[in-house]
């Protein structure tokens, strides 16, 4: 019986069933003045980034600390080319089963600055 309990909890594990998520809703907020002549690819993510393809982000993760990072890269002549992370910020996040945090990401003329909402 011992065994049987154990190798269902290994099934529940594995299907990722037992692993609690909590949400992130980031919102992307460009407050620079100055805005590079051939554009920019935001990037934002939990742990890993990914391109922000929208304003507004829903990031997932298990519950517990992560890092939320932001950076962009400047197109070089066209956005086929990019130039190397510029602008970044990070910041610790806990999440919580269930809960979704809200937090700004704004990117300045001097850097970003993440802002808990």
């Amino acid at each position: 019986m011992i065994r049987v309990a154990l190798l269902a909890g290994l099934v529940l594990v594995a299907a990722g069933w037992s692993s609690a998520d909590g949400r992130l809703r980031v919102a992307l907020d460009d407050r620079m003045t100055a805005h590079p002549i051939e554009g920019y690819v935001w990037f934002a993510g939990l742990d890993k980034v990914r391109q922000a393809k929208a304003r507004t982000l829903v990031l997932r993760g298990t519950t517990g600390r992560h890092r939320l990072v932001s950076y962009i890269r400047t197109c070089d002549g066209n956005c086929g080319f990019l130039d190397p992370p510029s602008k970044r910020c990070s910041r610790v996040v806990m999440l919580r089963n269930g809960v979704t945090r809200s937090l700004t990401v704004r990117l300045l003329d001097r850097g970003c600055r993440i802002v808990v909402r």
